[in-house]
């Protein structure tokens, strides 16, 4: 798969629902430097259910594939780190590492391109 499942943080909030599951940054593949992959993978965060191990996704850019906003030319979530809750659990924040581009001498960072997320449960 070549996606590392980094930092995570557990629901425990009724109105922000899923209590108890697990919600995953995942950082995205590094191909080239990982090897040749079928499709990008992972740039998202997905909630796992600890109980059954069932893994879904719960939020990723907007196209037919996972893949970094860069990639798709839109807005939205470069390679995701980190996920927390705030304290009192209404709220998802997302550390987005930014845009890396793989160059023959490896990664390369590019300087003020990470965010930080919030996500939020829409009202009824």
């Amino acid at each position: 798969m070549h996606s590392s499942a980094d930092g995570f943080d557990f629901s425990r909030n009724d109105r922000f629902g899923y209590v108890g599951w697990a919600f995953v940054a995942l950082f995205g593949d590094m191909a080239p430097t990982v090897g040749k992959v079928l499709a990008p993978v992972g740039f998202e965060i997905v909630r796992v259910d600890p109980a059954s191990g069932d893994i879904v996704e719960f939020a990723r850019n907007h196209g037919d594939k996972a893949a970094p906003a860069t990639k798709q030319k839109s807005r939205g979530f470069e390679r995701p780190i980190a996920a927390r809750f705030d304290p009192d659990g209404r709220s998802l924040y997302v550390v987005d590492f930014g845009v890396v581009r793989m160059t023959k001498d490896g990664p390369a960072p590019e300087p003020q391109t990470g965010a930080v997320w919030r996500i939020v449960k829409e009202a009824p």
